[in-house]
């Protein structure tokens, strides 16, 4: 079985201080010492271990993530206790200082700014599937339709519909989404006008009207 970086570094997140000659000897016997290192330095530069000691005797721990899963998964009567520091808390001085140093201040600020927001379409398209799901079912309950949410489901995205329900209820749901879809792809250049109006009308009416020719276009009775 050929040696991969996960299992490495379970084995060190398990006994952490191992060094190359214990993972070869339990892990791969049959691999060579570089690739023992490659391994390692991988990880290493991921974040995921380190380095403790030098040359032969250097050793490998969990780091990051990893090393708070490690000492997470020890039995919190068994892990090494952890007293206050208060040389800690009085080398700060308000205004003046800082608990953390230099680099940890700039990592922060670096993952703390704020990502521009993506336009709306993109949001759209992201949430676009469960968006056909909810707000189809919830606009077509709003018209008597029986469906409920998981018979919804299964007609929006296997296309099967409900046993002993009326073939307009699965058209009025796939209107739905065919008029949602619709708005998600021109979001750009939709807007709130007679053309688009009218269009969202067909796609909604479609199937389901006595005269089919008034889907899409203002009526010519009273209603």
């Amino acid at each position: 079985m050929a040696l991969t970086d996960q299992a490495v570094l379970d084995y060190i997140t398990t006994r952490p201080g191992a060094n190359r000659s214990a993972i070869r000897r339990d892990l791969a016997p049959g691999a060579s010492p570089p690739t023992i290192w490659r391994a390692l330095k991988r990880l290493a530069d991921a974040g995921q271990i380190e380095a403790v000691g030098k040359g032969r005797a250097t050793a490998y721990r969990p780091a990051g993530a990893a090393a708070v899963r490690a000492h997470l998964s020890i039995p919190h009567n068994q892990r090494r206790p952890i007293f206050y520091n208060k040389a800690f808390t009085d080398r700060y001085i308000p205004g003046k200082s800082f608990y953390l140093c230099t680099d940890d201040l700039a990592r922060l600020h670096a993952v703390g700014k704020p990502v521009p927001p993506a336009p709306a379409e993109t949001y759209a398209r992201r949430i676009l599937e469960r968006l056909l799901i909810d707000l189809s079912w919830a606009s077509s309950r709003m018209e008597g339709n029986t469906y409920n949410i998981l018979e919804t489901e299964r007609l929006i995205r296997l296309g099967a519909e409900a046993e002993g329900k009326d073939r307009k209820e699965a058209v009025m749901i796939l209107n739905h989404k065919a008029a949602i879809e619709h708005l998600v792809e021109n979001l750009d250049t939709i807007e709130v006008g007679r053309r688009d109006l009218l269009d969202l009308h067909a796609l909604l009416a479609d199937g389901l009207l006595v005269d089919p020719a008034m889907a899409g276009r203002l009526r010519l009775f009273p209603v």
